[in-house]
């Protein structure tokens, strides 16, 4: 633990604040009832949805999706006005989206019922339309948009054309958030193309390797930074690509959680359909089938969650900063600052740019601040500095240009004019968080910073509890990892409450100055119900006295944090690692009692609660019988605005159906158990 006063300096300075929407633990569990998907697409995703079949390759992703819950319709060739289905290729998605005609193509997008078969193999689907507009759209290109030509860090462009290059590939899709953003009652889910034999790509002044290796770049762009400062849960990218280039790289559900892994880089189709033949072979479609319906799952509940999360409203969320020309300027040159942010809930965002001189010296604690631009919706500005030295740029951005609070957010950059030392300097900073963690959870830190001069970087990782309130000025900082060249650290918080996570960055570990390199970010760690048993703690091992090797009695367990208005609570355990085994389902629990140990096998309660059936066919509490290896017990808990009126024996899916629209609060307890 370190003292406080040092870092009300840097506050004043430099801090990034990122929000953590949604409730809860991450969830990739089928949707309760019947949701509608469109999926744009030609060849390639309709041999994926296909069922199998002896004539081409199939991957039975439209069985895979009717399981669990989708109503699936799809566009192909001809479809849609002006034949717009013929175009999709990656230049071709703004007519679809932002165009002069987009609204009439995505009335009729969101409207279609059709599945558009056409040649590539029939795909099963859920026997009733359950009624009104497509929710989620799924769009791909094909493989010729993996043939990519540019540079693998080349910028966006500014307003997207016709042209294949990085530069407009990346300009296309910040286009498309612009409509995006308009419609969060939708989900829009990107499928990257997928990869090209390297006999497909043609001759030309550059080379397969270089063009493979630039639509590998592009498609780790989308996943990782594209929707960087995006304030929306609406929208997710399926690394389709990644996927389909070597049997080892995944974008997947695993671990209770995202994995995007790249464990073998080879940037050319590693399931071809034959050696001059791009299209993804059965194997190939069958593999992204089984890694991508649990994230849509995932995508489908993160979404849905974060739709009302109060957790996220009215936070602003800098992601990053950038300073042109990035070679230390001369005097009198023209630089320019630009930042990424947005608000979480859709409000315009209003920056301020100013900066301080004589950073490093004496004199820089009591040198006045310069405002270079008051607030506006501009989020670049340019600085000129008329004498040489070091400077701070800093960047503060509200969505109330009345309320400038003293702390966050706000993101700096050291300039140095006319030359000088080699400062270290933050470009950016990410988290893993997709939804609010709770206290068990583990959160990845990754800051990325610089030197003009490429000196060994050392990072180090702290945090601050008590966020936003009265006493967060006199609480101690925790270091969670010391100076070290590891730019990630895995954080994990002890208490529901609002921290701040902070990265420090210096080339000289013995000099720790009272000011910048730092960065940070809030977390709130989840504040919906707190579920806890006296007998295991989360994470840890499920005593035997609760499975089938002893009693087989249910646990203990308490509720804390009961939202008010809350008139019942459902409970429910189950195994992800079985796949999905139901241990049991408890309704209309009342929201002022706990659960004692053995809460009983009737089917109604004492206390009014009523049993659902679980998978070992009975009205009670199944405890953990894992068939082999060490499984995951997940103890579910829900506060609803209502009671069920459910009978007993209901399954998992009628209750979820039944809650639908009536969580108001949830939480959860993980226990292990092996034999």
């Amino acid at each position: 633990m370190r003292s406080k006063p040092w870092f009300m300096v840097i506050m004043l300075l430099i801090f990034l604040l990122i929000s953590t929407p949604g409730w809860g633990a991450a969830d990739n569990s089928a949707p309760a009832s019947p949701v509608k998907l469109i999926f744009i697409h030609h060849s390639t995703g309709g041999n994926w949805l296909a069922d199998s079949n002896t004539e081409q390759p199939w991957g039975g992703l439209g069985t895979a999706l009717k399981n669990n819950n989708y109503y699936v319709s799809a566009t192909n060739y001809g479809w849609g006005p002006n034949s717009i289905g013929d175009s999709t290729d990656i230049p071709d998605w703004p007519e679809w989206f932002t165009g002069t005609n987009s609204s009439t193509v995505l009335s009729a997008l969101y409207s279609e019922t059709g599945q558009n078969v056409d040649s590539y193999g029939a795909w099963s689907r859920l026997d009733t339309d359950p009624g009104g507009e497509n929710e989620i759209v799924m769009f791909k290109s094909c493989f010729p948009n993996s043939d990519l030509f540019g540079n693998p860090g080349d910028a966006a462009g500014t307003t997207p054309d016709s042209s294949f290059t990085v530069s407009n590939a990346k300009a296309v899709y910040n286009n498309l958030l612009t409509y995006f953003q308009t419609r969060t009652d939708k989900l829009f889910v990107v499928i990257t193309a997928p990869p090209q034999n390297e006999n497909d790509y043609s001759a030309d002044y550059q080379t397969a390797a270089e063009r493979s290796a630039n639509a590998r770049a592009f498609n780790n762009w989308l996943v990782n930074d594209w929707l960087d400062g995006y304030s929306y849960n609406n929208v997710a990218v399926f690394d389709y690509y990644n996927v389909l280039t070597a049997t080892d790289n995944h974008h997947r559900w695993q671990n209770n959680g995202e994995e995007h892994s790249v464990n073998t880089i080879y940037n050319y189709s590693a399931y071809p359909a034959d050696t001059w033949d791009s299209h993804p072979s059965s194997t190939g479609h069958q593999k992204a089938t089984s890694e991508f319906v649990d994230l849509l799952n995932y995508f489908y509940n993160r979404w849905k969650t974060g739709e009302t999360s109060a957790a996220s409203r009215l936070k602003v969320n800098i992601t990053g900063i950038t300073v042109s020309p990035t070679t230390a300027p001369v005097t009198g040159s023209p630089i320019t600052v630009t930042v990424d942010a947005g608000a979480s809930d859709g409000s315009p965002v209003y920056y301020k740019f100013y900066y301080c001189a004589n950073y490093g010296t004496a004199g820089y604690e009591t040198t006045p601040w310069t405002v270079v631009q008051d607030y506006s919706t501009s989020n670049s500005a340019q600085y000129t500095f008329n004498s040489a030295g070091s400077y701070v740029a800093v960047v503060r951005a509200v969505t109330d240009t009345s309320l400038e609070p003293a702390a966050l957010p706000i993101i700096g950059h050291v300039i140095n004019v006319g030359g000088g030392s080699s400062e270290v300097n933050f470009t950016k900073l990410t988290t893993d968080l997709y939804t609010t963690p709770d206290s068990a959870d583990k959160v990845i830190v990754t800051a990325n910073a610089f030197t003009s001069a490429a000196d060994t970087i050392y990072y180090k990782f702290y945090y601050c509890s008590n966020y936003g309130t009265s006493s967060y000025s006199t609480t101690d900082w925790t270091v969670v990892q010391d100076y070290s060249t590891s730019n990630t650290c895995t954080y994990t918080f002890p208490d529901r409450e609002d921290y701040v996570a902070v990265v420090r960055a210096v080339t000289d570990t013995s000099n720790e100055p009272v000011a910048l390199p730092v960065i940070g970010q809030t977390v709130s760690v989840d504040s919906g119900i707190k579920l806890t048993s006296t007998a295991f703690s989360a994470g840890n091992a499920i005593p035997a006295k609760y499975t089938c090797d002893d009693q087989d009695i249910s646990p203990p367990l308490a509720f804390a944090d009961i939202p008010t208005g809350a008139q019942s609570l459902v409970l429910i355990c189950d195994d992800p690692d079985a796949p999905d085994f139901i241990h049991w389902v408890l309704f209309n629990l009342p929201t002022d009692e706990d659960l004692s140990e053995d809460a009983g096998s009737s089917t109604t309660l004492s206390n009014g609660a009523i049993h659902g059936i679980n998978d070992f066919g009975t009205t009670d509490y199944g405890g953990p019988c894992p068939p082999s290896g060490t499984h995951r017990y997940y103890f579910k808990v829900y506060a609803l605005d209502t009671t069920l009126s459910l009978t007993a024996g209901a399954t998992r899916s009628q209750v979820l159906s039944a809650m639908s629209g009536h969580i108001i609060s949830q939480g959860q307890l993980m226990g292990t158990y092996s034999h």
